[in-house]
């Protein structure tokens, strides 16, 4: 994480990706060096109990949590919504 704050003056913004949370704990480990998390979700899966416990830690993230993006959204769909 030494690079990244160096580089944090030379940039606005450093975006991050990191691996889904629900099968590594990468994504934890970098939410602590953060200023913020964005949560990335897809409209073709059902929410289940591991994806549960991940909006579990979204909400214990005090405050760094940003919001959410929904993708593969069908356009036919979105009226549903």
């Amino acid at each position: 994480m030494l690079h990244l704050k160096s580089l944090t003056s030379l940039f606005d913004y450093i975006f991050l990706e990191g691996p889904p949370l629900n099968d590594f704990s990468d994504s934890k480990e970098l939410a602590q060096h953060v200023e913020g998390v964005i949560a990335i979700f897809s409209a073709q899966h059902i929410i289940k109990q591991i994806d549960r416990e991940a909006i579990g830690f979204f909400k214990g993230l005090n405050g760094k949590f940003i919001g959410a993006v929904l993708n593969k959204v069908e356009l036919e769909n979105v009226n549903v919504i």
